[in-house]
């Protein structure tokens, strides 16, 4: 008896969980396949069962009006307030895959590829089930263009973006004596566009 009350709790805060996902909805714009530009609103938050599929982003041309659902297939690029995103068909991604591109030297880009994440958190009793939608960096990529990309791993770190980096001797030197390594992408990124150095570098002798 306890272990069917159990299952029933567990399936109605599961559907619960699902009805309390919440969508942002946000100014943006969106190029086709065509390169058709199509300004509006955008959501880009996935059912769980897409998150194995191709992506895709939800579209209002306002908001009252109905929304479209238009998959990565469909997609060249789209832009959601501040952040650009540009669509991966590269043949060593598992599917069509949103990348941000976050540096641009010469012809080379360096893009983080985002992954859609639910998380849910299920709370019994007056709390109720919670759910969280977010999409996170899933790792770096780099190339000439989005359909065309190499992982940025660790084996390849030093000799990638020492590379990308080359114009500036100082951070190329910090990488190659391993004072930035694959685990300081974030604060490499910030050190290279502003100048700001990281105020504390990771022990030298750990890799």
């Amino acid at each position: 008896m306890r272990t069917i009350l159990l299952l029933l709790c567990i399936l109605s805060v599961t559907f619960s969980a699902k009805a309390q996902l919440t969508r942002d909805w946000s100014e943006g714009s969106y190029y086709d396949s065509l390169g058709n530009k199509n300004t509006g609103l955008i959501c880009w938050l996935t059912q769980p069962k897409a998150i194995k599929k191709a992506d895709f982003i939800m579209y209002k041309v306002t908001k009252k009006a109905d929304k479209i659902v238009i998959p990565a297939t469909q997609l060249n690029s789209f832009v959601i307030a501040a952040d650009s995103f540009v669509v991966g068909n590269a043949t060593n991604l598992k599917h069509p895959s949103f990348m941000k591109v976050i540096l641009s030297v010469g012809l080379t880009k360096l893009y983080q590829l985002y992954a859609h994440d639910i998380t849910g958190a299920m709370l019994f009793g007056a709390v109720g089930a919670a759910v969280s939608e977010a999409n996170s960096p899933a790792g770096y990529y780099f190339g000439l263009k989005p359909n065309a990309v190499t992982e940025v791993t660790r084996k390849n770190f030093t000799e990638v973006m020492c590379d990308i980096m080359a114009n500036k001797p100082e951070i190329v030197e910090k990488i190659k004596s391993k004072k930035l390594r694959y685990s300081d992408m974030d604060n490499l990124l910030v050190y290279y566009k502003t100048g700001k150095e990281p105020v504390k570098y990771i022990d030298t002798n750990y890799y």
